[in-house]
Order: C-alpha cells, then structure tokens, then sequence
C-alpha cells in the first residue's frame, strides 16, 4: 500500500526558503501565500503609515496574510532601504508588484540586489509588463480581462459580459503564474548558484488562460460572437438554474456521457440526441428550467447523488461556526473560514500573521537557515 502522505507530511516542502515580499495588493500576496502554505519563511515588508481605505483588511483577518511574518519599514528614508537592502541579501526569492521603475527608483531594483545576492530570484508582477507604451497604465483585473480577449466571451448575447470576481487576472493567472516561475528559477538558482528575474504580466497571464479557447477557436467549435458557446452560460446543459425553493443548481453535463445520465434521470428521451444540435438548445433550456421548478433543489441534489452527471448545489462561503468545523476544503483561522492550502502534506498548518521588528527579522536571517 502506498504511505498516506496527508497521514505523515514529514518535512514541508519550501523549509528553510526566504521570500522577502513587498506589500501590495491581488497576485503578490497570493502568491506569497501559496508559498508561506508550502513551508517558506515569507516576510512582508509593509509601510510605515498603515494603509486605509474600504479594501483595507486588518492583518489578522487577511487570509492572503497568512503564515507570514510582518515588518514595517518607511523606504523614503535611506534607513530602511538599506535595512531591505540587507534582507535582500539573505532572501531566497524577492517578491514585489510595484509599477515599473519604483523599486529602482528606491535602489532595490534587481540589477542592484542580484550584485550581492546572484542566487536570489526576483518575482515581480506588473499590468502591462515592465516596458513598452502601456507599462505605465493602471488597470485591475477586469481591464486585463478585457484587453485579453476574455472578457468578450463571457455572458448572455442579450446582455454586457459579467466580471468573474477577481479570479482570473490577479489569482489563477498572474498569482500563481508567479508562484510557478519563482519555483522554477529555485530549482535552476538550487543547481546553478545563479537566480533569475521572474516578470509576470497580468495582461499575458489573462492572455495565457484562453489557451483552450484558442484551439477550439481554430478548430471552429468555438464562435466568435457571444452566448453561442458551450461553457459561456447560453448552454442549456452547461447553466445555472433555480429549483422550486429558490435555491439554485449548476449543471456542467459536458461530456455525452454526463449529458446522457442527465436527460435519463429527468426522463428527457426527446432530447437524447440534441446535445449539439444548438438550434434545440433554447427548447432544452426551457424543458430543464420548468423540470427543475417542480422541485426543491435537495429532491435534485439527491436524485443525482450517485449519478454522473456533474450536478452541483450553488451556494456561498460557509460561515463561521464554533460549534462545529467547517467543511472539507476549509477551516477557520481567527474566526475567518478560509480555503486551506492546496498541499497540506507539504506545508504547515495554517498561521496567523504576526508583526515582528525589522531587526530581529534580519538576525533571524543572518542564521543558517533551517
């Protein structure tokens, strides 16, 4: 039998890796949380003057601040940039998403820091990239979204393509895409001595997640207009809909297979051979929108609980219960339920932030890391 590694996690797997993270907002923490979840000692350098604002979250409340420690360094001033300076020196990887310019502009550009520490590999994310004509523009997430190409294909054709949260742009594109290539260059800087500047542009990395789309595109199973394909919510079998208590169900029968079960279970024989027949798709919409009326969502949810047919309950983030834990995939930390980390048998339970004086940070990194 093969050993349970949730059952015996042994050492995490980035022990004894400093990241020293420049405090920011989006990709960069959440890059710098995937890597604090595998075990790596992240400390966040913040500014001297707390930061407000409506987005604002207190440290302990900031899930993206999780299992890192806290410094607070005021580099207008030549002392604390000399005190990064020397962090630098120490850390395995650098992390910063500033515009382009600012971290040279404050000397701690990667020319400088990669002088004293040629191991160190220097993470930086940026809207538009480091250079060209649009480096200097601001833009969020959505903007990505739209200047990519995304955004375009998302929604009804009767209607302006909703934003999908935050998710694209700063966490599953650029966030991660920085987590990866810091990874990587670890792994050359582990072999070579020799670190690298990893610059990730959150427009390429929007650009880099319609890669499927692309292929389908070319093929031409995929349209261009929007609300003509299978996965942008004008597919009566890739949809949401509302049961009878008004609760709401995702179907996701993409597979024939999946889609087979789903029209057995709901007894919809008529339509068994019309799952690509898009001019039926607006009788099949209607047929599932009145068949799942009938009845309350948990008659659906246990109707298809032991059939393949990909159908879900559509809920929000389970709240806090000291009563209880939260459920699989989850857990509390400082009354915030909170994802838990993709690899728990190679990190470290989750932690909350704490906030620690420069200088004791800096002995700590003078040591031989553990």
């Amino acid at each position: 039998m093969p050993e349970d590694s949730a059952a015996n996690p042994g050492t995490p797997a980035l022990q004894g890796v400093r990241v020293l993270e420049f405090e920011g907002a989006g990709p960069v923490p959440f890059c710098g949380m995937l890597l604090a979840d595998l075990g790596a000692d992240v400390v966040v350098v913040e500014r001297a003057a707390a930061i407000e604002g409506p987005f604002v979250v207190p440290a302990n409340l900031d899930v993206l601040k999780r299992g890192k420690r806290r410094i607070r360094l005021d580099l207008k001033f030549e002392q604390g940039r000399e005190l990064a300076a020397d962090l630098a020196s120490r850390a395995d990887v650098l992390l910063e998403g500033f515009r382009p310019g600012v971290m040279e502009r404050l000397q701690l550009g990667p020319r400088e820091l990669r002088a004293s520490n040629a191991r160190l590999v220097y993470g930086r994310v940026s809207g538009y990239g480091q250079t060209g004509p649009s480096a200097m523009r601001p833009g969020h997430d959505l903007n990505f979204l739209a200047e990519s190409g995304a955004l375009y294909y998302m929604g009804r054709a009767d209607d302006v393509p909703l934003p999908p949260l935050n998710l694209i742009a700063d966490f599953a594109g650029s966030g991660t895409l920085a987590a990866t290539g810091v990874l990587a260059a670890l792994l050359q800087a582990r072999a070579t001595g020799m670190g690298q500047v990893v610059d990730v542009s959150m427009l390429q990395a929007c650009r880099l997640m319609m890669a499927s789309i692309c292929s389908w595109r070319a093929t031409g199973l995929w349209r261009e207009e929007r609300g003509a394909n299978f996965i942008d919510g004008s597919c009566p079998w890739y949809a949401v809909y509302r049961a009878r208590d008004g609760a709401m169900l995702a179907i996701a029968s993409l597979e024939p297979q999946f889609y087979a079960t789903l029209v057995q279970v709901l007894d919809m024989a008529q339509f068994a051979d019309a799952q690509w027949d898009k001019a039926r798709w607006p009788q099949i919409a209607s047929s599932l929108t009145r068949m799942f009326a009938t009845r309350d969502r948990q008659h659906w949810l246990d109707l298809f609980a032991h059939r393949d047919a990909c159908v879900s309950a559509v809920d929000p983030l389970p709240d806090a219960d000291a009563s209880r834990e939260p459920p699989d995939g989850w857990h509390t930390l400082n009354g915030v339920v909170q994802p838990r980390g993709m690899f728990p048998a190679l990190g470290i339970p989750p932690r909350s932030p704490t906030l620690e004086d420069a200088a004791a940070v800096l002995q700590s990194w003078r040591q031989p890391a553990q």
